[in-house]
């Protein structure tokens, strides 16, 4: 049973155990809010998740399937958000799809910016190979997430680090997939690796992994290693951090066709002036004497993606010597992205399948 009511002038509707405490925030596809439910006479804080724009579009109900099917077949892993739960509600005013979520103590976003938090070199490294690990276990399932940043990187008060919003996560054909079947603008810019800045016809796991370096060097900067103000401001940051790209980049950005482009921008990088020498990323961390953590993080800020560092070899590195903690597991099982080829007539139907099928799962009962 649901029950369905107005609070703080917002209509929810909510599985009959859980009791509303706050509203959490506000994001383009719907809302949060904080709910508690009790289990053995104890309080338990859940964070539900309501997509309430699901039945706009067909795109917005594709990235409900997505994040549900997701969720569901990554569901245990430690450092991978909890899903709890999930309701489908068409009734106005309480449409929508709600997600029950375990809920966080924070993000690493909220971390980094506040002035009384100290982080030590050793939560820099906790972090980022719990982040890692993560990946590991995403990417072995032929799944890239896509949105890497601190906001979307969740820690409870015990260090236990999280990641969270499949929405924009897509499955890989082989080590890549085709850019005709996705949309270019994925990450935030500052996280955005150059080959999505230039928009290239393919690209893989690689693109994770680049957003990792820009969080671990947050970390240590308290603030973003690239900060560009638009997509050709921050190519230019990049280029002016790590040395221009290599031949064999430009040759390949070169030959790319514009037909699917909002801007030609890869021209524009092409006429950029190179007579700037590069300021050496070192410079950027006064207070960093530690040669492994420079070695890492230019393993993991490299143009080419194919040459970056994999999760698997970037846990490896001698780095994570001393936080390495047997947990580096892979997914048994690939994803399906079956769903990504249905047609619209069937979406709202298969959409109304995954939530049984999550509620199947996470209640311990067959549909």
């Amino acid at each position: 049973m649901n029950h369905r009511k107005n609070y703080d002038n917002i209509s929810f509707s909510v599985i009959d155990k859980y009791q509303p405490v706050r509203v959490l925030g506000f994001g383009t596809y719907g809302d949060v809010h904080e709910f508690r439910t009790y289990v053995n006479g104890e309080a338990v804080p859940v964070a539900i998740k309501r997509i309430k724009s699901v039945f706009d579009n067909d795109i917005h109900v594709r990235r409900a399937i997505r994040e549900l099917r997701i969720m569901r077949h990554f569901r245990g892993h430690p450092n991978i958000v909890q899903l709890l739960d999930a309701d489908l509600v068409a009734t106005p005013p309480f449409q929508g799809l709600y997600c029950y979520l375990e809920l966080m103590d924070t993000d690493l976003s909220s971390i980094i910016r506040r002035p009384s938090e100290v982080i030590t070199e050793w939560c820099v490294a906790n972090v980022t190979y719990q982040l890692l690990c993560a990946l590991k276990y995403i990417h072995s399932s032929n799944v890239v997430h896509r949105d890497l940043k601190p906001g979307n990187v969740l820690v409870t008060r015990q260090g236990v680090v999280k990641i969270c919003d499949f929405g924009l996560a897509r499955g890989v054909i082989g080590e890549s997939y085709d850019r005709d079947k996705y949309t270019n603008y994925v990450t935030t810019r500052w996280y955005r690796a150059p080959e999505i800045i230039v928009c290239v016809d393919s690209y893989h796991y690689g693109l994770d992994i680049w957003a990792v370096g820009c969080i671990f060097a947050e970390l240590v900067l308290r603030e973003p290693l690239f900060r560009g103000k638009s997509s050709r401001d921050q190519f230019i940051l990049i280029s002016q951090g790590l040395g221009a790209p290599p031949l064999s980049w430009y040759e390949t950005t070169a030959s790319l066709s514009t037909a699917n482009r909002k801007y030609d921008l890869a021209a524009v990088i092409m006429q950029m002036p190179g007579d700037k020498a590069p300021t050496p990323l070192r410079t950027r961390f006064p207070g960093m004497e530690n040669e492994l953590f420079y070695d890492l993080l230019e393993q993991l800020l490299v143009y080419e993606p194919d040459k970056r560092l994999t999760a698997s070899e970037a846990l490896a590195h001698p780095y994570f010597t001393d936080i390495a903690n047997g947990d580096e597991t892979e997914c048994e099982q690939l994803l399906d992205f079956d769903f990504e080829k249905i047609g619209r007539e069937n979406l709202k139907h298969y959409l109304q399948k995954e939530v049984q099928l999550t509620r199947a799962v996470v209640r311990g009962f067959a549909t």
